[in-house]
């Protein structure tokens, strides 16, 4: 897992499977509440904005098709921007306002790919569509030099997994690099199956990873 990435060749990149299920096997199993929970990271990053009328998004993919993006600082390994939280903090809160975020987590221990799991986690009955189970996680990455070890598993700080309407993608994208967040889109909702595409390489793991 320690192999740094030169350029997208087949075989240059090693299967991300083992390190998520050990990662997600050494955590502490968690209590699902009814309903959808909210993200507890997300909260406190909107909590300031409670009295505007921010409410916090689900923390768990909404439908199948949905675009996956990944907001903040750290995608291509750069340094930790001091204005970085407060940044994406606004940025956060003013496309909740506008209600376009269907779900959010914060990247935290685990980095993107685990974030990423837990969106899958769901009650029975599911979320609006019900059948979107499944989550394709596919993107060039933004600096060929980076190992696909620290773009899926680095805890770099300031960083959401937030879900959006696939049509809306472009946009959104657009409007947080004018407000000074960067972003890309890292996958998209649906299928049966956690799939992790990088470079011309492709890894599944049947059903919703870690979680009953």
């Amino acid at each position: 897992m320690s192999e740094t990435l030169t350029q997208p060749v087949a075989g240059s990149a090693q299967d991300p499977m083992p390190e998520l299920r050990r990662i997600l096997s050494a955590r502490s199993p968690r209590t699902e509440g009814e309903g959808v929970a909210v993200d507890a990271g997300v909260a406190a990053l909107l909590v300031r904005w409670a009295e505007d009328g921010v409410v916090c998004p689900s923390g768990s993919f909404q439908a199948e098709g949905d675009a996956v993006l990944l907001l903040g600082d750290g995608l291509g390994g750069a340094g930790v921007d001091v204005e970085a939280g407060s940044l994406l903090r606004t940025t956060l809160a003013g496309l909740v306002l506008e209600g376009v975020i269907r779900s959010a987590r914060v990247c935290g221990e685990g980095g993107l790919l685990v974030a990423v799991v837990d969106s899958l986690a769901r009650r029975v009955g599911g979320t609006e569509a019900g059948s979107a189970v499944g989550v394709v996680v596919q993107w060039a990455p933004l600096d060929p030099t980076v190992s696909m070890e620290k773009l899926l598993f680095g805890e770099a700080p300031n960083r959401v997994v937030i879900s959006i309407r696939g049509e809306d993608a472009g946009r959104v994208l657009k409007q947080a690099k004018i407000l000074g967040v960067p972003g890309v889109r890292v996958g998209t909702v649906g299928g049966d199956a956690l799939v992790v595409r990088f470079s011309e390489q492709e890894w599944r793991e049947p059903g919703s990873v870690g979680h009953a």
